[in-house]
């Protein structure tokens, strides 16, 4: 069993373009950009074709793709109160590691030792109604988590 959270992706909405109107801009950047439009569109008409669209990304594209990415890693139990549901907001930073890479730059075991601490101490209100008791939280394991990867801005 793999021992990595829910990891899924976030975008803010925008568009690339330059303010001078005679220079270019990178063509690649201009085709996953158009690629992605392409997709948003169709999964709106028929969300199937939508999925069938999706193509493999080119072996040198993933190397190249540089963006500015900003990674949040949460415990979304209901148990935990709000103010200590977010183990870990990392700084916007330029960079062009993949999502999983990102994860392996977090100093997961002291957060996860540091939240596991609050847990331990938060009540599993679902088991004390069943058990008539105090029961309390189990620590977190990493595959628990939930970390979304929000896309700021991809060149």
């Amino acid at each position: 069993m793999r021992e990595m959270p829910e990891i899924t992706k976030s975008a803010y909405s925008s568009s690339s373009s330059s303010l001078d109107p005679s220079s270019s801009s990178d063509d690649r950047s201009q085709m996953a950009q158009f690629r992605r439009f392409q997709m948003q569109e169709q999964f709106q008409e028929e969300p199937t074709h939508a999925m069938l669209a999706i193509q493999p990304v080119a072996e040198g594209e993933v190397e190249d793709m540089r963006r500015i990415v900003q990674v949040f890693i949460a415990d979304t139990t209901e148990d935990i109160p709000l103010e200590f549901g977010l183990l870990y907001q990392g700084e916007p930073k330029f960079t062009d590691l993949t999502d999983e890479e990102l994860f392996f730059e977090i100093g997961m075991k002291g957060l996860l030792d540091k939240h596991n601490i609050v847990r331990e101490e938060t009540i599993d209100k679902k088991a004390t109604r069943k058990s008539g008791r105090d029961v309390y939280l189990e620590p977190a394991r990493i595959r628990d988590l939930k970390m979304v990867v929000v896309d700021i801005a991809v060149f």
